[in-house]
């Protein structure tokens, strides 16, 4: 199974132990592969310094872990997927490059929409309940 983490996952994995947390543990675990692009950590970086007030080296290292742990993909660019907040359309776009089964997210203008391209778009409680379905 192949799934993309969206920006919000990676955070309350990074902060908390709840779900996220444990989406990230499970890809660690290699019950799954993570698909990641530059973009998406780019975004959790400007996120880590901004909104959490991580020093710049302090993110690049909570991110080089990510990188080291994704496989990485390549953006279309393609756009319009996710009209309620387009800035969502690049988790889309590594999914479909990627051939990710599935898009884990927190945000609802992503979840309302479920399915996006054959992917699913589910919650990270969602998600390790169908890991553990499948294991």
């Amino acid at each position: 199974m192949r799934a993309v983490l969206d920006t919000n996952v990676f955070i309350s994995g990074l902060f908390w132990r709840g779900n996220p947390f444990r989406c990230i543990q499970a890809a660690e675990a290699g019950l799954y592969e993570l698909i990641s692009a530059d973009e998406i950590l780019e975004e959790l970086l400007e996120k880590l310094v901004e909104k959490f007030g991580n020093t710049p080296e302090e993110a690049r290292e909570s991110i080089a872990g990510l990188r080291r742990l994704a496989t990485h993909v390549s953006l279309t660019g393609q756009t319009g997927w996710v009209p309620g907040d387009p800035d969502d359309d690049k988790f889309v776009d590594a999914a479909v490059v990627g051939n990710a089964d599935i898009i884990v997210s927190g945000d609802q203008h992503l979840l309302q929409l479920s399915t996006l391209q054959g992917i699913a778009v589910m919650s990270p409680s969602a998600f390790l309940d169908r890991l553990a379905r499948n294991g």
